[in-house]
């Protein structure tokens, strides 16, 4: 079953180990202003690299994240990521946040075209081979 979830966060507390989730986040500032809309298969992975090489870093107050959980398979988290990628650009769009850089936001036609490309990959979840359906 697939589920949206929402959870708001301390950006700068290190994530816990089960923090390790795809996301589509929105980062604000402590005045509430919106300041970067971003994706990723790995929060905690992000968070860390956005800590370490973003001068804007310490201005973040809040990062809101929206995760979309899934069934393990990889025609699913192929639809996912397509999601997080369409979810991105229409946020970044809408918001225009200052640090978002908008020739970076990845076109969800991009990664639905890389999907298509892929013919065959191992589920990280079940670790098995599984057919990429043509989204």
């Amino acid at each position: 079953m697939n589920r949206l979830i929402y959870r708001a966060m301390d950006p700068h507390q290190a994530p816990a180990k089960g923090d390790n989730f795809g996301c589509v986040y929105i980062l604000e500032d402590a005045a509430g202003d919106i300041i970067y809309v971003g994706q990723t298969q790995s929060w905690r992975e992000r968070r860390w690299g956005h800590a370490h090489d973003k001068p804007w870093w310490p201005d973040v107050e809040v990062a809101h994240c929206l995760i979309h959980t899934h069934d393990g398979s990889v025609d699913e988290m192929l639809r996912m990521q397509t999601r997080y990628s369409q979810t991105e650009l229409a946020l970044i769009r809408r918001w225009q946040p200052k640090y978002n850089v908008k020739s970076t936001a990845r076109d969800p036609r991009t990664v639905a075209a890389a999907a298509r490309r892929t013919q065959a990959a191992t589920c990280p979840t079940t670790g098995g081979q599984e057919q990429v359906a043509a989204l």
